[in-house]
């Protein structure tokens, strides 16, 4: 054990200038592919489809949207216009373009909420009350109680994140530490 940490040790020490000129490679290549869109859009897609931080991520964006959406319908601007205005808002890619193709449904005469549904993209609690909103005609306040319900759930999920790494960082620094003292 303790040659192996001398060796690793030594092959770092004379290669380790190479590690760090193909990290910053690395790093600089994704941030130019980023830039361009259907890289940008399928990287998001990736993100969106994690287990933790895809629902963190969308619960973020859709309450984003939500909050947008409840502000300009709630000062009198009409819903398409605001449909509009809030898919802009939306920072991952497909949630953004699912957005547009609601505004695009609304626009044929379609209800939000059906239009909201089809495109898979949206939380249920989303979906149910803008619903409630279109049936009861208070839109407004109910698409503002959509954007608390989902603030609240991506705090609850950064919360739960926090907690899990926490544990997992102790355990890696442990062995960490116990393979130094082994070798030692």
């Amino acid at each position: 054990l303790t040659q192996a940490l001398i060796a690793t040790s030594a092959f770092f020490r004379a290669t380790g200038w190479l590690w760090l000129a193909a990290i910053v490679a690395a790093l600089a290549g994704f941030a130019i592919a980023l830039r361009r869109a259907p890289f940008r859009a399928r990287w998001h897609a990736f993100l969106l489809r994690l287990p933790v931080v895809g629902r963190l991520l969308r619960s973020l964006d859709t309450a984003r949207f939500a909050s947008t959406l409840a502000i300009l319908t709630g000062s009198g601007a009409p819903l398409l216009r605001s449909l509009d205005a809030a898919a802009e808002v939306v920072r991952m890619r497909p949630l953004a373009a699912a957005s547009s193709r609601a505004a695009a449904l609304v626009r044929e005469g379609v209800a939000l909420s059906r239009a909201l549904r089809e495109q898979g993209a949206f939380p249920p609690v989303l979906i149910h009350l803008v619903a409630n909103g279109e049936q009861s005609g208070q839109l407004a306040p109910m698409l503002e109680r959509a954007a608390a319900d989902l603030e609240r759930d991506a705090e609850r999920r950064l919360a739960w994140l926090a907690a899990l790494l926490q544990p997992a960082l102790i355990v890696v620094m442990g062995v960490i530490v116990l393979v130094l003292v082994l070798a030692i």
